[in-house]
């Protein structure tokens, strides 16, 4: 199991533009998803692509409840309407204009999880659109192998944290990797997904 600290690729990012990168990547994987994929399964035992997606969606409402100090949602309520691609492209733009004030990255905000500092907020977005858009590729069949200096900046951020891993918690424990894997992967692998592939549902 790979443990070895790579160079903090991420330093001098901003992480609003990672979560921009990433946001621009996950859409583009929901536009890829054929009309019979919805209800198929996922690498995440509690959603098919239907509520994987949904639950990025409510993500986007979440985490702009939380930045502009208003009652946060439900995390299970459906907010995914009938054009789910709409609908990621609709809540994220207010999240982005509201990541974008002044400030934000030095503040401090209120989450459910507790207080924490607005530039770990945001990378915490970026990571979950990343994984995730990982999971909605393996699900769907379209390529796994997203944007490399993403996926490396993302596992640089996620091996400087302690992780809430373990069941009914966001990660599962980390699986061994070989060296071969493309970054995509081994971020999957870190982040506790299986790398092997799933039955996929007909396009």
């Amino acid at each position: 199991m790979e443990n070895t600290l790579e160079p903090p690729v991420y330093a001098d990012t901003d992480p609003r533009q990672l979560h921009q990168d990433a946001a621009g990547l996950f859409a583009n994987l929901v536009a890829g998803v054929a009309p019979r994929q919805w209800t198929g399964p996922t690498g995440c035992p509690d959603w098919d692509v239907r509520g994987l997606v949904n639950h990025v969606v409510n993500g986007n409402l979440r985490f702009l409840a939380i930045v502009t100090n208003r009652p946060v949602p439900d995390r299970d309520e459906f907010v995914l309407g009938e054009n789910p691609l709409a609908a990621f492209r609709g809540t994220l733009a207010p999240l982005v204009a509201e990541f974008a004030r002044d400030g934000v990255l030095t503040g401090e905000f209120v989450t459910p999880g507790g207080p924490e500092p607005g530039r770990q907020l945001v990378q915490t977005r970026f990571i979950e659109l990343l994984v995730h858009g990982w999971d909605l590729a393996r699900a769907t069949g379209q390529d796994t192998e997203l944007d490399p200096a993403l996926c490396r900046a993302c596992l640089d951020i996620l091996r400087r944290r302690r992780l809430p891993r373990g069941p009914d918690r966001p990660f599962a424990e980390e699986r061994p990797t070989t060296g071969d894997l493309h970054p995509a992967d081994r971020l999957a692998a870190f982040a506790g997904r299986a790398v092997t592939p799933i039955p996929q549902s007909g396009r």
